[in-house]
């Protein structure tokens, strides 16, 4: 069982939307403890349930469409209740829970960072205002990785921005 996984998605050729894999891709290039594994894709599947069903706790970082841009927020997510998931295009970090509790009988404890984006137009690389927010966000869950490293953290502080 892995202790933490990581997950960064988006777009990165709508630029800010492509944080979430850049953030994650930084994390892998600074060597994350053992037992946390990292994975970058493109969006959320119903095939990563496999994967979040031998996790501890997940984290997934994104962009935010709506707020300041730069701005970093994280909440703990709940498995969607209501209709079973389905195959969908795009799937809600709810409904990827519901799916992992629905498939393997659990739901890893789950945060969502997000950064809000300045702009998600075509083209690469991140705005200044997001890139700042990026290496925040790397700062702030490369020492929050090495507390949850065989850890129970169930409650972070107030400095991780979740209550």
């Amino acid at each position: 069982m892995t202790d933490v996984l990581v997950i960064g998605y988006g777009n990165p050729l709508r630029r800010d939307d492509g944080v979430g894999p850049v953030v994650a891709g930084r994390l892998l290039k600074a060597g994350p403890p053992a037992s946390v594994a990292v994975l970058i894709c493109h969006q959320l599947t119903l095939e990563m349930a496999e994967p979040l069903s031998q996790a501890a706790h997940v984290i997934l970082i994104d962009a935010a469409r709506n707020g300041v841009p730069g701005q970093i927020a994280c909440r703990e997510i709940q498995p969607d209740t209501g209709l079973p998931p389905t195959l969908l295009h795009h799937m809600t970090p709810g409904a990827l829970l519901a799916g992992t509790q629905a498939l393997y009988g659990r739901a890893p404890h789950t945060l969502l960072y997000t950064i809000t984006g300045a702009s998600f137009a075509y083209g690469e690389g991140l705005t200044t205002v997001v890139e700042a927010a990026a290496l925040e966000l790397c700062t702030r869950l490369e020492y929050l990785l090495q507390r949850m490293a065989g850890e129970s953290i169930l409650h972070l502080p107030p400095e991780f921005g979740c209550a």
